[in-house]
């Protein structure tokens, strides 16, 4: 018999024995705590309650009893039970520092705040030792942190840390506390603190690694995980977010090796579930993404998050051919109707407001088409669930002498929608008229929020969550409220879906109505939009002059190009090199024997594709797919596409001047990458589509004059891509004339001041149409 058998048998038999002698001495306290705790630690909690109701009957006057009752409520996961008894234990003894601290923790969970308060103070007040004191202190921290009462819960932690100097749990809590107000120096000293004062804190490592995490500092926040991870090896939340990090950056097998360990260990975490749904959706996987999504909603049938996931995941990231890319328009409409109709159920508005936002149909953007209705019925849906959530009142148009225009982006510096879309905007205009603030929902490093500091009236970086930039512009009530891309961030999607400004206005970041019927106008440019384009936008569409974009040249130098990338680059001349340099998304299954033919009546080429190394999975298939389609027409094409690595700007220009022929993808067109190409005097092949987002680079050639290249049909666009590749090939003079004309003309893209003064008189006048 083993030792664990033989202890359990010798609990039985003093049960027993126990049981036998009450049976004739029913009230007998020590017997009933005897056969209590032998019954407790047999895991027979029923029968253990039962002896320990029977003990405080017999001993109505002991605070012990009632003691251990509580404990054993606690323990049974009965908190308002356990908490009702630890009451009276409080009643029989009401000097003991640990009852009182015993009934705050349980009343705390309980969301009974002034009574929880009351007891962590007649703790602290008691207690018997500076370390105990420290502990109640640190736990009335807790209570006031989440009552949002900061200051009163920063002197609770410090005084836990006046008494105990190295309680790490009270610096790691001041830390937390410091992280959600936005200070991250403070927040990253204390959680370092912490784990000076206790370096086996797994705790502490986590926290640190989400605060590395948000600010971009992806290695330090690996290792920080890493090392939680090794102190905790069944810390799931730790490996949950390790995931996350190790999918941003492209190493997706490994995270989804990782979520998988942590789902096992953690089956009801809906979180875990979600985020390792969402990389086998990347990865394309939809077999064990669809089992994953549905075993969780099998255990959580009403989770929001989880019902959001597989309304997305209708949509594939890559559609492996076009009639999966059809199909899943139609499944996305049914599973839209579905969520809907949970979404909006009076049981589940509450619960599903929390999730607007979280996961956008960005991916509708990249599937052709009239994408309105569908954007429509989902942002109506959303706009409702926020509107009963945070009831605000209607915001009045206010007498100020400039008019306070609150800007709320994701993206500045390096993006293009910073680039493109917003520093020509802030660089422009007339602060004498208009008041600039930033809300910037994103994490940048100091010199690029410095920078862009000097350009508005205030900045408000990285709000610590949703309220925190709801309360921001609460107290700012701005006139009008401008976001330049919505559909790419979360926070940004939940703050558009409510009405906090008189007049709400969306930019062209993301190159498709938002569907939000809180938005009014959405600014564009007359170069981009088809004659009859207001119909494919729910807001009002602003046409600005040119392109909508006040760019300034690129000041970016370019850089040679790695040595492996040249390399790769043929050095026959004859031999043609076109590019495509679009994200993998982009490229729709219909174009790809398009660009198949180009190879085959070009002559000899080489078409280099640009890949990111986050996308691995879905470069691979996109490879894929467009050698299947080469192979259709008879030609290699596995020599024809050749794979390139994404590149940093400089070197990336370097790439664009030792290229011949760039083709833009007709489905989904490229302005940043255009406007390079241009300043480089690439030639670019584009077609010309209804909707804007097809648009994009036929408006950037329009502006500068240079329209030839612009095709109407797919048949165009193949004769245009076939004589540019002949012309570099065969006559080099007329091609390089042709490169140094559009390099002479780029500059008419940019520093457009007339764009700027046009979204201040539209800006203006519709504002004063709501006075």
């Amino acid at each position: 018999m083993s030792e664990d058998s033989s202890a359990s048998a010798d609990l039985a038999a003093a049960l027993t024995r126990a049981e036998a002698v009450l049976a004739q001495q029913p009230n007998d306290p020590m017997l009933l705590d005897l056969a209590a705790g032998c019954a407790e630690a047999l895991g027979d909690l029923d029968k253990a309650e039962t002896y320990r109701r029977r003990a405080v009957q017999a001993t109505p006057q002991d605070p012990a009893a009632w003691t251990r009752l509580a404990n054993l409520l606690q323990h049974r996961y009965s908190p308002a039970k356990a908490a009702a008894v630890y009451r009276r234990a409080v009643e029989l003894l009401p000097q003991e520092a640990t009852l009182h601290h015993a009934l705050g923790s349980l009343t705390q969970h309980l969301g009974q705040h002034a009574e929880a308060e009351q007891a962590y103070r007649r703790s602290v007040k008691l207690a018997p030792s500076p370390a105990f004191a420290a502990r109640a202190l640190n736990d009335y921290g807790t209570l006031l942190a989440a009552q949002q009462r900061h200051t009163e819960a920063e002197a609770a932690y410090r005084a836990a840390l006046q008494r105990q100097p190295d309680f790490a749990k009270a610096a790691n809590n001041l830390a937390i506390l410091r992280h959600g107000q936005g200070m991250v120096g403070e927040a990253e000293h204390g959680y370092r603190h912490a784990l000076e004062l206790e370096p086996n804190y797994p705790r502490a490592e986590f926290n640190l690694g989400n605060l590395l995490h948000e600010q971009g500092r992806l290695v330090e926040a690996e290792d920080a995980y890493r090392r939680a991870i090794a102190q905790d090896p069944k810390f799931t939340a730790a490996m949950n977010n390790l995931g996350l990090l190790l999918g941003e950056t492209g190493r997706s097998e490994e995270a989804i090796d990782l979520l998988r360990l942590a789902l096992h260990q953690a089956p009801q975490d809906a979180s875990i579930s979600v985020n390792l749904a969402d990389l086998l959706h990347q990865r394309g996987d939809t077999e064990e993404e669809r089992l994953v999504v549905d075993a969780a909603l099998l255990a959580h049938p009403d989770h929001p998050l989880l019902r959001l996931t597989k309304l997305m995941h209708c949509l594939p990231v890559l559609p492996e051919n076009t009639s999966a890319a059809e199909a899943a328009l139609l499944a996305f409409d049914a599973e839209l109707h579905r969520w809907v109709q949970y979404a909006l159920q009076p049981d589940h508005r509450a619960a599903a407001a929390e999730y607007v936002g979280h996961k956008q149909p960005f991916y509708l953007a990249y599937r052709p088409g009239d994408q309105r209705a569908r954007l429509s019925a989902f942002g109506d849906a959303t706009a409702a669930l926020m509107r009963e959530a945070f009831p605000l009142p209607q915001p009045a148009v206010s007498a100020r002498p400039r008019i306070r225009l609150c800007i709320v982006t994701k993206h500045i510096r390096s993006h293009s929608v910073w680039m493109v879309v917003l520093n020509g905007l802030l660089s422009q205009i007339d602060r004498t008229r208009f008041e600039t603030v930033l809300l910037h929902t994103g994490t940048a490093n100091e010199a690029d929020l410095a920078t862009v500091g000097a350009m508005v009236d205030r900045l408000h970086p990285h709000p610590r969550d949703f309220r925190a930039a709801l309360d921001i512009l609460r107290d700012e009530r701005p006139d009008i409220l401008y976001y330049p891309e919505i559909g790419m961030d979360a926070l940004t999607n939940r703050l558009a879906n409510l009405r906090l400004a008189p007049l709400q206005a969306a930019g062209w970041g993301h190159p498709v109505t938002t569907g939000l019927p809180e938005i009014d106008l959405y600014l564009s440019g007359d170069l981009l939009e088809a004659r009859d384009a207001h119909r494919d936008y729910r807001e009002k569409l602003v046409r600005l002059p040119g392109t909508g974009a006040c760019t300034q040249s690129p000041p970016v130098l370019p850089m040679p190009m790695p040595p492996e990338i040249a390399a790769a680059l043929p050095q026959d001349r004859s031999i043609v090199r076109l590019i495509l340099c679009q994200h993998a998304f982009k490229f729709d299954p219909a174009d790809d024997a398009l660009y198949a033919r180009i190879a085959r009546v070009a002559g000899p080429c080489r078409i280099f594709i640009l890949l990111r190394p986050d996308e691995p999975v879905q470069s691979e298939r996109l490879l894929s797919r467009l050698r299947q389609a080469c192979a259709k027409q008879g030609v290699d094409g596995n020599a024809v596409f050749v794979p390139l690595p994404w590149l940093p700007t400089p070197q990336f220009y370097s790439l664009l001047d030792a290229m011949d022929v760039y083709l833009d993808c007709p489905a989904f067109s490229g302005y940043t990458t255009a406007w390079q190409a241009l300043h480089r005097g690439l030639p670019i092949v584009t077609l010309e589509g209804r909707f804007m987002r097809q648009r994009l680079a036929a408006g950037a050639l329009r502006q500068i004059d240079q329209t030839e290249t612009i095709a109407a049909d797919a048949e165009q666009y193949l004769g245009i891509a076939v004589a540019l590749a002949q012309e570099a090939r065969d006559t080099p003079e007329a091609y390089a004339a042709r490169r140094e004309t559009l390099r002479k003309a780029a500059p008419k893209l940019d520093g457009n001041a007339e764009v700027v003064r046009a979204v201040e008189t539209a800006l203006a006048e519709e504002l004063e149409r709501r006075r």
